[in-house]
């Protein structure tokens, strides 16, 4: 049977190959950009099977996660969740961080088991960064001293990270209540959670539409006026990216790709891939 989930980076593999950790049973690990300096960058779409929180001390790159474009600069905060494809747009693995990763289960009991799903930053189409302000920024830095600090104590780390978490939280619900979202706005970010959402069966601009109640006429000159992108392109470019990382990361054949990313036709998503990107699929993984 072909795999049809990614062999690698999952969490404990992760851990062994890319953070060099000796101890993968671990649900929850702390990483700086000297934990990355002993691999080669992973240059292609991937989705992570963990959370992870982390924050740039200095420099500057970017990160595409689903249709978006993030820039990661000093100050910046990054979140993102479990099953979400990513592509790093440079090679700048260097850049000073710190990040936090760790699994679903991470948290049990007295923690509530709803808690991670209702984080809002680490949804799919969400806005992945907070830019911190420097207080900001120095409060985050003292929880992840505090994390390293009793790293061995996972009892302790749990209620730390909770803590954190919830301070996150109270920062991305004040940015966005001082953002001030024009109803533009508002619409192109439901429009990205929807596409998120649904991409894997729905690939039409008047499905979102419908959803939204409004026709695909206005979608369409709204989401280009905001994102300077067509609607049906973000919605295909975020299936080619999931396409992407299942090319790498999976053994399916491209037939069962084209089944699970729901195409109906196999020569069809094969001139959008190479129109798109330049190759076909099985160029892509090879």
């Amino acid at each position: 049977m072909k795999n049809s989930s990614p062999k690698s980076f999952h969490y404990p593999e992760f851990l062994r190959v890319l953070l060099q950790a000796t101890d993968q049973e671990q649900d929850f690990f702390l990483a700086t950009e000297k934990d990355f300096a002993t691999q080669s960058p992973v240059n292609y779409p991937y989705r992570n099977h963990f959370y992870g929180l982390g924050v740039a001390h200095a420099g500057s790159r970017w990160v595409r996660i689903g249709s978006r474009e993030f820039e990661l600069r000093k100050q910046t905060l990054l979140a993102i969740g479990p099953n979400i494809p990513r592509l790093w747009l440079d090679t700048n693995w260097q850049q000073p961080n710190t990040t936090v990763f760790f699994t679903p289960a991470f948290f049990t009991p007295p923690f509530p088991a709803c808690f991670l799903p209702e984080l809002p930053f680490f949804l799919p189409g969400t806005q992945h960064t907070l830019l911190l302000t420097d207080m900001q920024y120095k409060e985050v830095n003292e929880f992840f001293a505090l994390l390293k600090k009793v790293s061995t104590q996972p009892a302790v780390v749990k209620g730390l990270l909770y803590a954190l978490l919830e301070y996150v939280r109270t920062l991305y619900a004040q940015q966005n209540q001082a953002a001030g979202f024009t109803h533009r706005q508002h619409l192109v970010r439901q429009f990205l959670q929807l596409v998120n959402q649904h991409y894997l069966a729905e690939k039409s601009v008047a499905f979102y539409a419908g959803t939204l109640n409004i026709t695909p006429k206005y979608l369409g000159e709204v989401i280009k006026e905001e994102t300077g992108k067509t609607a049906k392109r973000i919605i295909d470019d975020t299936v080619l990216l999931e396409a992407q990382s299942l090319l790498r990361q999976t053994d399916l054949t491209i037939q069962q790709l084209v089944d699970q990313l729901g195409y109906q036709n196999a020569s069809y998503f094969t001139k959008l891939f190479k129109r798109k990107l330049g190759r076909t699929p099985v160029g892509y993984r090879r």
